[in-house]
């Protein structure tokens, strides 16, 4: 099959690789996805970071054993983990609206995709870090 035939043809920098001719086609797939719902933005933006797409499936809750503890950052203060755990068993939480503005529904993701919700993204790869070094 002639490829170039195709719409939106691109040919990738080593097309000896499938793994190129598949990033292509997962980068032409994202760039059509419908985000504008909170809950689909939180869930791409978890998902699309190296850590996230490479991480096993057992490592994903490795965070529920992490021994807490201030010298290596694995302390989460009571509300944030009180959080962490809602959001991982899929509790509902009481609408409300952030303080960017934005209303939170009962899913409450939208702190994992929200510009006001400092120091996640850091700890989160930080916590990742320690687990890849522990295992």
């Amino acid at each position: 099959m002639d490829y170039s035939l195709c719409p939106d043809y691109m040919e990738p920098e080593v097309p000896q690789y499938q793994k190129y001719w598949d990033n292509l086609n997962i980068v032409r797939v994202i760039s059509n996805l419908p985000l504008e719902l909170q809950s689909n933005k939180a869930k791409f933006l978890a998902s699309r970071t190296p850590e996230a797409l490479n991480i096993k499936l057992a490592e994903a809750s490795a965070w529920l054993t992490a021994i807490p503890s201030r010298t290596i950052g694995t302390m989460l203060d009571n509300n944030t983990f009180r959080i962490a755990v809602d959001l991982r068993l899929g509790c509902k939480c009481v609408p409300h609206q952030c303080r960017c503005g934005d209303n939170v529904d009962r899913t409450g993701v939208h702190g994992l995709s929200c510009q006001m919700s400092a120091g996640r993204f850091g700890r989160h790869a930080a916590l990742n870090d320690l687990i890849r070094a522990l295992c």
